[in-house]
């Protein structure tokens, strides 16, 4: 039998806690360990709370953290 799904991977949402809440990698500077994980199987990601930059990191370094 033929999978119906089997060229719709980018249908499929996997969740990204910034903040590491239960999340591959531990979240932070590390969701990268995620991204790459989904993005070898061809998923899509969903990101929680982006906000993590501005609420954890130094508020003189948002510009330069936010380009790591």
């Amino acid at each position: 039998m033929h999978v119906l799904s089997s060229n719709r991977h980018s249908d499929i949402y996997v969740g990204v806690d910034c903040f590491g809440r239960g999340t591959f990698g531990g979240g932070g500077f590390d969701c990268s360990i995620a991204f790459a994980i989904a993005r070898k199987y061809q998923l899509s990601m969903a990101v929680f709370a982006p906000g993590w930059l501005v609420q954890c990191c130094d508020a003189n370094e948002i510009l330069s953290n936010s380009l790591k």
